[in-house]
């Protein structure tokens, strides 16, 4: 049975109680029942300042941080270095971000995102020197590894690489020891054994094992990551080399093993003990003979990058309706959507055209042929002024915050004035455009409700992609990179982009592309008499990501677009033409995320006036944040 012992310092969901956190959790409660019972205020304040005089060592577990993904003992997601965010029920609701940790000097608003929810372990066994000793390329299976540990965190699990030091800590270790003449893959199968028994329930695969699969939100792979096993079971077409079950029957079956003398043949003795379910659609088992028999003509150095070709073409395979690139305001801010439109790109494109002669071990017939049943044309990549309500379709949706937002829609990088930003400018725009085909009555359905629709949206997508990808402008996108987050990496399943060793051709081609779209989109006859970008304010961006040709293209084409500049909303800005988009971008982004007196007044002027865009903003940005960092952890 799974251990359900506390580690010290740390809370029921494995968040680490450091002072600073158990600050904020009280300040809230302090800030809550000081509306409902000043009495009980009273208390929660003498609570706040016994924490306050306690030392961090009396809070905190001084355990040595292990090695992320490899270490039993590496359960807990390390607290935000920015501490922007804690966990709260109270997250479902409109407005949830009014915590500040009154520790600080500085004002700074906490988000509340929902509780972290727990991903089931799934293990594999790769240890250096026993591989060697059994004759196994280790650079080879290194790189299946990490191609394995992507799908698998894409999924919704835990990638947690196992090796001897797990297998240690099981009792019969010793036995296993004391064995003479055992083979060295006998040896191999009886430490994976060993090693899973020493872990909290969860999946044993072989690292050939890999999710390949258009339906993540299917039934069987919910029941996985719930984790909730019994007894030892497995599939008909994969065996041994995929298994679920609990601690409890984990730990019986190797003292089964040991007891009954078949140590040197465990691998024998777990197909007669396993329960078999049916064939899974939702996993590709690369095993050598598979690849020597079906994949004639391919290097096994090359098995890593079929494997992650396989993964890119099976996840196009999901978007049959295209790629949105969600872009409500054309007239100002169209420069904000170009990294994601560079990385839509890179996803439509097709994996290596040589790799399609090989379908994956669980299609082996009728799988997804790219280059020729699917071509990524301009038609396949469209924009969207809001989120479509579709499922066929993967979305991207940048989250600007207001000020940079309101900034490029004036064309000023200078302050702002709060009079002006009142009297000439209309609240929460940002949220209201994304979700203007939500099917509600306008009525029933403001600002505040649309902010929890899309904070919901957001959740929903959080820890198993389903359609959308959300990001945050300022903390995830780059533009002298032109493209997105690594972590999209991971949400997605598979790397999109080419090896930096390889010739950059190809992703050039996909940059002129996405700025061939971008020229069509400009003048396509969507802009209006107060158009606020010129070309001039693009330009320098355009430079980063387009060959000269198509700068220069888009520079004749950007002659007939109107350049009536709209009114200024800063006191003292200089005229619209000489702000270009580069001085805005890089002043207010400075403003947005520093720190002090001098950004918090604009800033917190701003996010008033527009609390629904404000609190997007705020939410997606901590919930990116955490998925990032627990990302990093166990990857």
């Amino acid at each position: 049975m799974q251990s359900t012992t506390k580690r010290k310092g740390v809370d029921s969901r494995g968040i680490p109680l450091t002072k600073s956190l158990l600050q904020q959790y009280v300040h809230l409660l302090v800030s809550r029942a000081s509306r409902r019972l000043a009495g009980g205020s009273v208390l929660l304040v003498l609570l706040y300042l016994l924490i306050s005089t306690t030392s961090e060592s009396v809070i905190t577990s001084e355990t040595q941080p292990l090695r992320a993904g490899y270490r039993q003992d590496a359960v807990a997601i390390p607290e935000a270095e920015t501490n922007n965010y804690i966990h709260s029920q109270d997250w479902e609701t409109p407005f949830s971000f009014s915590v500040s940790p009154v520790s600080s000097s500085e004002e700074v608003d906490i988000a509340v995102l929902p509780l972290l929810e727990e991903r089931c372990p799934v293990y594999t066994f790769f240890d250096l020197s026993e591989f060697t000793k059994a004759g196994k390329d280790i650079s080879l299976e290194a790189s299946v590894l990490t191609v394995w540990k992507r799908a698998f965190w894409a999924l919704g699990f835990k990638p947690i690489v196992l090796d001897v030091s797990h297998a240690q800590k099981n009792p019969r270790y010793v036995e296993l020891e004391a064995l003479p003449n055992m083979s060295p893959e006998a040896r191999l199968e009886v430490l994976r054994f060993l090693a899973w028994s020493s872990m909290p329930t969860g999946v044993l695969t072989s690292s050939r094992i890999i999710p390949m699969t258009t339906w993540p939100t299917h039934s069987d792979l919910k029941f996985l990551r719930g984790c909730q096993f019994g007894p030892l079971t497995a599939y008909k077409d994969t065996l041994t080399s995929f298994m679920y079950g609990s601690q409890q029957y984990v730990n019986a079956f190797v003292a089964a093993a040991f007891q009954t003398g078949h140590r040197s043949n465990i691998l024998g003795y777990a197909l007669e003990s396993l329960q078999l379910e049916d064939r899974s659609e939702h996993f590709a088992h690369y095993t050598d003979e598979y690849v020597a028999r079906n994949c004639k003509g391919l290097e096994l150095s090359q098995l890593p990058d079929l494997i992650n070709a396989h993964l890119h073409s099976t996840f196009l395979s999901r978007f049959g309706g295209g790629i949105v690139v969600v872009d409500p305001f054309l007239e100002s801010s169209h420069i904000l959507t170009y990294p994601a439109l560079s990385t839509a790109y890179a996803i439509a494109s097709c994996p290596v055209v040589a790799f399609e002669d090989f379908c994956p071990p669980n299609r082996p017939k009728d799988c997804f042929k790219c280059s020729k049943q699917f071509s990524p044309t301009k038609k396949y990549i469209k924009f969207a002024p809001s989120i479509p309500d579709t499922t066929n379709e993967l979305i991207f949706v940048t989250i600007p915050h207001p000020l940079l937002h309101l900034a490029l829609t004036y064309g000023t990088p200078d302050v702002m004035d709060a009079e002006l930003v009142r009297r000439t400018t209309t609240r929460d725009v940002l949220v209201r455009a994304l979700t203007a085909e939500i099917n509600v009555d306008e009525a029933m359905l403001g600002a505040p409700h649309r902010t929890l629709e899309l904070k919901k949206m957001a959740v929903d997508n959080s820890m198993v992609l389903d359609n959308i990808i959300f990001s945050i402008f300022e903390a995830q996108f780059a533009l002298n990179e032109c493209a997105m987050a690594r972590e999209v990496e991971f949400q997605v399943g598979f790397r999109f982009n080419p090896p930096e060793d390889v010739d950059g051709s190809s992703q050039q081609s996909v940059l002129d592309r996405a700025k061939d779209d971008s020229t069509r989109y400009l003048t396509s006859g969507r802009s209006s008499s107060t158009l606020a970008v010129t070309f001039e304010m693009l330009e320098l961006e355009l430079e980063h990501c387009l060959p000269l040709s198509d700068v220069k293209r888009l520079r004749k084409d950007a002659a007939h677009i109107p350049k009536t500049a709209p009114p200024t909303i800063a006191k003292d800005a200089l005229p619209l033409e000489v702000a270009d988009a580069s001085s805005v971008i890089t002043a207010v982004r400075r403003r947005v995320l520093g720190a002090g007196a001098a950004f918090l007044k604009e800033r917190k002027m701003i996010e008033a006036w527009n609390m629904g865009d404000a609190e997007i903003w705020r939410f997606v940005s901590a919930l990116n944040e955490r998925a990032a960092q627990e990302c990093h952890v166990w990857t």
